[in-house]
Protein backbone atom coordinates (compact mmCIF):
# COMPACT_ATOMS: atom_id res chain seq x y z
CA UNK A 1 0.00 0.00 0.00
CA UNK A 2 1.28 3.38 -0.90
CA UNK A 3 0.74 6.67 0.93
CA UNK A 4 -0.59 10.19 -0.01
CA UNK A 5 -0.31 13.19 1.98
CA UNK A 6 -0.96 17.05 1.07
CA UNK A 7 -1.17 19.05 3.82
CA UNK A 8 -2.48 22.79 3.38
CA UNK A 9 -5.68 24.99 2.70
CA UNK A 10 -5.21 26.09 -0.97
CA UNK A 11 -7.31 24.65 -4.03
CA UNK A 12 -4.57 23.07 -5.79
CA UNK A 13 -4.24 21.19 -2.20
CA UNK A 14 -7.86 20.06 -1.99
CA UNK A 15 -7.14 19.21 -5.64
CA UNK A 16 -4.09 16.97 -4.38
CA UNK A 17 -5.66 15.41 -1.75
CA UNK A 18 -8.58 14.07 -4.73
CA UNK A 19 -5.87 13.05 -6.76
CA UNK A 20 -4.00 10.79 -3.79
CA UNK A 21 -7.40 9.27 -2.73
CA UNK A 22 -8.39 8.24 -6.27
CA UNK A 23 -4.98 6.97 -6.87
CA UNK A 24 -4.80 3.21 -7.06
CA UNK A 25 -3.18 1.19 -4.31
CA UNK A 26 -3.37 4.69 -2.08
CA UNK A 27 -4.17 5.92 1.25
CA UNK A 28 -4.28 9.35 1.85
CA UNK A 29 -2.98 10.47 5.18
CA UNK A 30 -5.32 13.27 5.88
CA UNK A 31 -5.22 14.35 9.75
CA UNK A 32 -5.18 18.07 11.58
CA UNK A 33 -2.17 16.13 13.87
CA UNK A 34 -0.18 14.91 10.63
CA UNK A 35 0.80 18.55 8.81
CA UNK A 36 4.57 17.65 7.77
CA UNK A 37 6.64 15.30 6.41
CA UNK A 38 8.05 14.40 9.80
CA UNK A 39 4.74 13.76 11.20
CA UNK A 40 3.93 12.06 8.21
CA UNK A 41 7.01 9.37 8.82
CA UNK A 42 6.14 9.18 12.54
CA UNK A 43 2.30 8.49 11.77
CA UNK A 44 2.97 5.79 9.72
CA UNK A 45 6.04 4.30 11.90
CA UNK A 46 3.59 4.11 14.51
CA UNK A 47 -0.21 3.57 13.82
CA UNK A 48 -1.31 -0.31 14.53
CA UNK A 49 -3.31 -0.10 11.49
CA UNK A 50 -0.12 0.73 9.10
CA UNK A 51 1.76 -2.82 8.47
CA UNK A 52 5.34 -2.45 7.15
CA UNK A 53 6.86 -2.84 4.90
CA UNK A 54 5.03 0.13 3.42
CA UNK A 55 5.04 1.28 -0.32
CA UNK A 56 5.82 4.35 -1.93
CA UNK A 57 5.53 7.75 -0.46
CA UNK A 58 3.50 10.21 -3.15
CA UNK A 59 3.69 14.23 -1.42
CA UNK A 60 1.73 16.70 -3.25
CA UNK A 61 2.83 20.44 -2.26
CA UNK A 62 3.55 23.68 -3.93
CA UNK A 63 7.50 23.37 -5.43
CA UNK A 64 9.76 25.63 -7.72
CA UNK A 65 12.84 24.95 -10.11
CA UNK A 66 14.38 27.50 -7.36
CA UNK A 67 14.85 24.37 -5.46
CA UNK A 68 12.03 24.41 -2.87
CA UNK A 69 8.86 22.99 -1.59
CA UNK A 70 6.03 24.66 0.88
CA UNK A 71 5.55 21.79 2.86
CA UNK A 72 7.45 21.62 5.66
CA UNK A 73 9.53 19.08 6.62
CA UNK A 74 9.34 19.24 10.27
CA UNK A 75 7.58 21.64 13.05
CA UNK A 76 10.60 23.11 14.44
CA UNK A 77 11.32 24.54 10.47
CA UNK A 78 11.44 28.00 10.44
CA UNK A 79 10.12 29.03 6.18
CA UNK A 80 9.80 26.73 3.12
CA UNK A 81 11.97 23.47 2.64
CA UNK A 82 14.48 25.02 0.61
CA UNK A 83 18.14 23.48 0.31
CA UNK A 84 19.26 24.90 3.80
CA UNK A 85 16.57 23.87 5.37
CA UNK A 86 16.52 20.37 4.33
CA UNK A 87 20.24 20.20 5.24
CA UNK A 88 19.75 21.16 8.45
CA UNK A 89 17.78 18.63 8.65
CA UNK A 90 19.55 16.10 8.55
CA UNK A 91 20.36 14.24 11.84
CA UNK A 92 18.22 16.95 13.51
CA UNK A 93 17.12 14.59 16.17
CA UNK A 94 13.41 14.53 17.02
CA UNK A 95 13.03 16.71 13.74
CA UNK A 96 14.75 14.33 11.91
CA UNK A 97 12.77 12.73 8.60
CA UNK A 98 15.33 9.77 7.87
CA UNK A 99 12.57 6.56 7.02
CA UNK A 100 13.58 3.79 9.63
CA UNK A 101 14.68 0.73 7.45
CA UNK A 102 11.75 -1.47 8.80
CA UNK A 103 9.16 0.96 7.54
CA UNK A 104 10.33 0.10 3.94
CA UNK A 105 11.78 -3.08 4.24
CA UNK A 106 15.25 -1.74 3.71
CA UNK A 107 18.28 -4.21 4.43
CA UNK A 108 21.56 -2.32 4.87
CA UNK A 109 23.64 -3.32 1.84
CA UNK A 110 20.41 -4.69 -0.36
CA UNK A 111 19.02 -2.83 -3.39
CA UNK A 112 16.83 0.53 -2.83
CA UNK A 113 13.11 -0.66 -4.07
CA UNK A 114 10.92 2.18 -2.62
CA UNK A 115 9.83 5.82 -4.07
CA UNK A 116 9.14 9.38 -2.35
CA UNK A 117 7.07 10.79 -5.43
CA UNK A 118 6.93 14.60 -5.07
CA UNK A 119 4.44 16.28 -6.27
CA UNK A 120 4.95 19.80 -7.49
CA UNK A 121 5.91 21.92 -10.16
CA UNK A 122 9.15 22.18 -11.92
CA UNK A 123 11.47 20.75 -8.63
CA UNK A 124 12.57 17.89 -10.42
CA UNK A 125 14.04 19.69 -13.19
CA UNK A 126 17.79 19.04 -14.23
CA UNK A 127 20.12 22.20 -12.56
CA UNK A 128 21.23 25.21 -15.00
CA UNK A 129 24.64 24.08 -14.98
CA UNK A 130 24.53 21.22 -17.27
CA UNK A 131 28.15 20.86 -16.50
CA UNK A 132 27.70 20.12 -13.17
CA UNK A 133 26.69 17.20 -11.66
CA UNK A 134 24.13 15.90 -9.81
CA UNK A 135 21.99 16.88 -12.42
CA UNK A 136 19.00 17.42 -9.54
CA UNK A 137 21.03 18.45 -6.31
CA UNK A 138 17.78 19.64 -4.33
CA UNK A 139 16.05 16.09 -4.66
CA UNK A 140 19.74 14.54 -3.62
CA UNK A 141 19.48 16.70 -0.72
CA UNK A 142 16.07 15.34 0.13
CA UNK A 143 17.01 11.76 -0.56
CA UNK A 144 20.01 12.05 2.15
CA UNK A 145 17.58 14.10 4.98
CA UNK A 146 15.38 10.83 4.19
CA UNK A 147 18.06 8.50 4.95
CA UNK A 148 19.53 7.82 1.91
CA UNK A 149 17.70 4.46 1.08
CA UNK A 150 14.66 5.45 -1.02
CA UNK A 151 14.97 7.39 -4.74
CA UNK A 152 13.08 10.57 -5.10
CA UNK A 153 10.67 11.94 -7.31
CA UNK A 154 9.55 15.03 -8.87
CA UNK A 155 7.81 16.59 -11.94
CA UNK A 156 10.17 18.23 -14.17
CA UNK A 157 7.99 20.48 -15.70
CA UNK A 158 4.45 22.69 -14.42
CA UNK A 159 2.00 20.16 -12.53
CA UNK A 160 -1.86 20.76 -13.19
CA UNK A 161 -4.89 18.95 -12.33
CA UNK A 162 -8.25 19.44 -13.56
CA UNK A 163 -11.01 18.32 -11.42
CA UNK A 164 -13.79 16.53 -13.61
CA UNK A 165 -17.45 16.57 -11.96
CA UNK A 166 -19.04 12.78 -11.79
CA UNK A 167 -16.03 11.19 -13.46
CA UNK A 168 -12.56 11.59 -11.75
CA UNK A 169 -9.34 13.94 -11.55
CA UNK A 170 -6.91 14.44 -14.75
CA UNK A 171 -3.17 15.10 -14.20
CA UNK A 172 -0.98 16.97 -16.61
CA UNK A 173 2.04 18.95 -17.08
CA UNK A 174 3.42 21.94 -18.79
CA UNK A 175 6.16 23.87 -20.24
CA UNK A 176 7.07 26.97 -18.58
CA UNK A 177 9.16 28.68 -21.20
CA UNK A 178 10.91 31.80 -19.41
CA UNK A 179 12.94 35.10 -19.92
CA UNK A 180 14.22 37.09 -17.64
CA UNK A 181 15.01 40.73 -18.60
CA UNK A 182 17.53 43.03 -16.36
CA UNK A 183 14.85 46.17 -16.21
CA UNK A 184 16.03 49.42 -17.70
CA UNK A 185 15.07 52.86 -16.64
CA UNK A 186 12.43 54.70 -18.49
CA UNK A 187 10.11 57.65 -18.44
CA UNK A 188 9.66 59.37 -14.69
CA UNK A 189 12.20 57.11 -13.77
CA UNK A 190 9.86 53.51 -13.86
CA UNK A 191 11.32 50.33 -15.19
CA UNK A 192 10.71 48.97 -18.11
CA UNK A 193 11.40 45.22 -19.72
CA UNK A 194 10.72 44.27 -22.99
CA UNK A 195 9.75 47.61 -25.12
CA UNK A 196 6.41 46.12 -26.79
CA UNK A 197 5.19 43.14 -27.34
CA UNK A 198 7.40 42.77 -30.80
CA UNK A 199 10.11 42.40 -28.72
CA UNK A 200 8.73 39.97 -26.38
CA UNK A 201 7.93 37.94 -29.71
CA UNK A 202 11.51 37.97 -31.34
CA UNK A 203 12.92 37.43 -27.49
CA UNK A 204 10.86 34.17 -27.43
CA UNK A 205 11.73 33.18 -30.98
CA UNK A 206 15.48 33.54 -30.09
CA UNK A 207 15.33 32.25 -27.15
CA UNK A 208 16.11 28.54 -28.06
CA UNK A 209 12.98 26.82 -27.21
CA UNK A 210 12.57 22.84 -27.09
CA UNK A 211 9.54 20.92 -26.96
CA UNK A 212 9.96 17.36 -25.55
CA UNK A 213 12.25 15.18 -27.98
CA UNK A 214 14.81 18.14 -28.77
CA UNK A 215 11.85 19.82 -31.18
CA UNK A 216 12.15 23.68 -31.45
CA UNK A 217 9.23 25.75 -30.64
CA UNK A 218 8.07 27.16 -34.12
CA UNK A 219 8.08 30.87 -35.07
CA UNK A 220 4.70 30.66 -35.88
CA UNK A 221 3.80 28.71 -32.26
CA UNK A 222 4.63 32.14 -30.14
CA UNK A 223 2.17 33.97 -32.00
CA UNK A 224 -0.96 33.15 -29.95
CA UNK A 225 0.86 33.01 -26.38
CA UNK A 226 2.66 36.57 -26.57
CA UNK A 227 -0.37 38.86 -25.68
CA UNK A 228 -0.35 42.73 -27.11
CA UNK A 229 -0.06 43.76 -23.54
CA UNK A 230 2.73 42.44 -21.68
CA UNK A 231 2.63 43.78 -18.69
CA UNK A 232 -0.08 41.86 -17.17
CA UNK A 233 -0.50 37.91 -16.70
CA UNK A 234 -2.60 36.63 -19.29
CA UNK A 235 -4.68 33.16 -17.95
CA UNK A 236 -6.77 30.96 -20.78
CA UNK A 237 -8.36 27.81 -19.28
CA UNK A 238 -8.65 25.45 -22.67
CA UNK A 239 -9.42 22.18 -23.82
CA UNK A 240 -7.43 20.10 -25.37
CA UNK A 241 -8.06 16.41 -26.98
CA UNK A 242 -7.71 13.51 -24.77
CA UNK A 243 -7.66 11.27 -28.06
CA UNK A 244 -9.44 8.80 -26.19
CA UNK A 245 -12.83 8.67 -24.21
CA UNK A 246 -12.95 9.33 -20.70
CA UNK A 247 -16.63 8.25 -19.45
CA UNK A 248 -17.93 10.63 -22.00
CA UNK A 249 -14.99 13.24 -22.32
CA UNK A 250 -12.61 13.41 -24.73
CA UNK A 251 -11.34 16.66 -23.69
CA UNK A 252 -9.82 17.98 -21.10
CA UNK A 253 -9.48 21.48 -19.04
CA UNK A 254 -5.69 22.65 -18.74
CA UNK A 255 -3.88 26.47 -18.40
CA UNK A 256 -2.21 28.13 -20.58
CA UNK A 257 -0.83 31.24 -19.49
CA UNK A 258 1.67 34.48 -20.08
CA UNK A 259 3.02 35.59 -17.04
CA UNK A 260 4.68 38.74 -15.85
CA UNK A 261 6.60 38.92 -12.37
CA UNK A 262 8.94 40.57 -11.13
CA UNK A 263 11.56 38.72 -9.30
CA UNK A 264 13.54 40.60 -6.28
CA UNK A 265 16.66 40.13 -4.61
CA UNK A 266 17.03 42.09 -1.18
CA UNK A 267 20.58 42.66 0.55
CA UNK A 268 21.34 44.45 3.62
CA UNK A 269 25.49 45.88 4.37
CA UNK A 270 26.29 47.35 7.73
CA UNK A 271 29.36 49.83 7.78
CA UNK A 272 31.32 50.65 10.93
CA UNK A 273 30.13 54.22 10.76
CA UNK A 274 27.43 55.73 7.99
CA UNK A 275 29.88 57.66 6.70
CA UNK A 276 31.61 54.62 5.67
CA UNK A 277 28.95 53.90 3.26
CA UNK A 278 29.63 54.53 -0.76
CA UNK A 279 28.01 58.46 -1.26
CA UNK A 280 27.96 57.08 -5.24
CA UNK A 281 26.23 54.58 -7.04
CA UNK A 282 29.58 53.00 -8.84
CA UNK A 283 30.49 52.69 -5.09
CA UNK A 284 27.41 51.36 -3.89
CA UNK A 285 27.61 48.41 -6.51
CA UNK A 286 31.47 47.95 -5.90
CA UNK A 287 30.71 46.58 -2.38
CA UNK A 288 27.69 44.69 -2.52
CA UNK A 289 29.36 42.72 -5.72
CA UNK A 290 32.10 42.06 -3.19
CA UNK A 291 29.96 41.59 -0.54
CA UNK A 292 27.31 38.81 -1.94
CA UNK A 293 29.92 36.02 -2.85
CA UNK A 294 30.90 35.79 1.14
CA UNK A 295 27.98 34.27 1.55
CA UNK A 296 28.00 30.58 1.53
CA UNK A 297 25.32 29.82 -0.71
CA UNK A 298 26.75 32.11 -3.30
CA UNK A 299 30.10 30.20 -3.88
CA UNK A 300 30.96 28.33 -7.02
CA UNK A 301 31.90 25.29 -4.36
CA UNK A 302 28.58 25.35 -2.86
CA UNK A 303 26.68 22.25 -3.99
CA UNK A 304 23.88 23.78 -5.35
CA UNK A 305 24.34 27.90 -5.52
CA UNK A 306 21.68 30.38 -5.17
CA UNK A 307 22.66 31.69 -8.64
CA UNK A 308 21.89 29.15 -9.75
CA UNK A 309 18.72 28.46 -8.22
CA UNK A 310 17.81 31.61 -9.88
CA UNK A 311 18.76 30.44 -13.16
CA UNK A 312 22.14 31.78 -13.85
CA UNK A 313 25.33 29.78 -14.11
CA UNK A 314 27.70 31.72 -12.58
CA UNK A 315 27.19 34.94 -9.77
CA UNK A 316 28.88 37.30 -12.95
CA UNK A 317 25.48 36.41 -14.73
CA UNK A 318 23.30 36.91 -11.90
CA UNK A 319 24.67 40.50 -10.26
CA UNK A 320 24.31 41.65 -14.12
CA UNK A 321 21.08 40.24 -14.36
CA UNK A 322 19.43 42.66 -11.65
CA UNK A 323 19.17 46.32 -11.76
CA UNK A 324 20.50 47.34 -8.13
CA UNK A 325 18.86 50.22 -6.31
CA UNK A 326 20.27 51.25 -2.95
CA UNK A 327 18.95 53.23 0.39
CA UNK A 328 20.22 54.29 3.73
CA UNK A 329 19.27 53.41 6.60
CA UNK A 330 21.85 54.44 9.72
CA UNK A 331 24.66 52.57 9.43
CA UNK A 332 23.06 49.90 6.69
CA UNK A 333 22.94 49.90 2.81
CA UNK A 334 19.63 48.70 1.93
CA UNK A 335 20.26 47.16 -1.75
CA UNK A 336 17.68 45.86 -3.30
CA UNK A 337 17.67 44.32 -7.15
CA UNK A 338 15.15 43.82 -9.95
CA UNK A 339 14.34 41.82 -12.70
CA UNK A 340 11.38 41.09 -14.80
CA UNK A 341 10.64 37.67 -15.66
CA UNK A 342 8.18 36.46 -18.76
CA UNK A 343 6.67 33.07 -18.79
CA UNK A 344 4.51 31.24 -21.34
CA UNK A 345 3.07 28.27 -19.60
CA UNK A 346 1.96 25.70 -22.10
CA UNK A 347 0.16 22.02 -21.81
CA UNK A 348 2.75 19.33 -23.03
CA UNK A 349 0.98 17.95 -26.22
CA UNK A 350 1.80 14.69 -27.77
CA UNK A 351 4.01 16.29 -31.10
CA UNK A 352 2.27 13.34 -33.33
CA UNK A 353 -0.94 13.52 -32.67
CA UNK A 354 -1.89 16.98 -30.74
CA UNK A 355 -3.37 14.93 -27.69
CA UNK A 356 -2.43 16.15 -24.09
CA UNK A 357 -0.51 13.10 -21.83
CA UNK A 358 -2.00 12.62 -19.00
CA UNK A 359 -2.87 10.30 -16.13
CA UNK A 360 -6.44 9.86 -14.69
CA UNK A 361 -7.91 8.51 -11.64
CA UNK A 362 -11.69 8.28 -11.59
CA UNK A 363 -14.01 8.31 -8.64
CA UNK A 364 -13.83 6.01 -5.80
CA UNK A 365 -16.44 2.92 -7.43
CA UNK A 366 -16.45 3.70 -10.96
CA UNK A 367 -15.97 1.33 -13.63
CA UNK A 368 -14.05 3.95 -15.83
CA UNK A 369 -10.58 2.54 -15.52
CA UNK A 370 -7.32 4.86 -14.22
CA UNK A 371 -4.88 5.82 -16.58
CA UNK A 372 -1.31 5.34 -15.13
CA UNK A 373 0.87 4.89 -18.37
CA UNK A 374 1.02 8.81 -19.61
CA UNK A 375 3.17 10.29 -16.81
CA UNK A 376 5.38 7.47 -15.38
CA UNK A 377 7.55 9.01 -12.55
CA UNK A 378 10.36 6.34 -14.21
CA UNK A 379 9.92 9.06 -17.06
CA UNK A 380 13.49 11.45 -17.05
CA UNK A 381 11.32 13.35 -20.16
CA UNK A 382 8.62 14.17 -16.96
CA UNK A 383 10.50 13.36 -13.91
CA UNK A 384 13.79 13.98 -11.96
CA UNK A 385 15.22 11.67 -9.85
CA UNK A 386 17.73 11.17 -7.25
Amino acid sequence: MDYGFAPGSSAHHVNLRSMLTRRPSTTLVNRRDVVTIHDLIDRLDNDPAVTPPIGDMVIGTHAASKGFMTIRLSRGQAGFSDFEGVHDSIGAGSDSVAIPDALIGFVSGGAVTHNFHIKGCNVGRDRTDTSRNPAAPFLVKIKEALGDQVNVTAPKHFHGLDPASGVGMFEYMAYEFKLGVTPTVGARGKLRGFADHDAALAAFRAGGFTYLGNVAVGNDDWVPLIPEDITKTKNESIKVPLGTTIGTRQTMNVRRQFRFETDDVDWTLTFPTAADIPSDQPGRLAQLRADIPRDDRFKPTHPFPQYERLGFTSFTDFFAGYHWTFGTSKRDLVCKGVRFIYTVLLPILDRTTGNVIFNFYPDVGSAIPAVTTGLRESDNQFFGRA
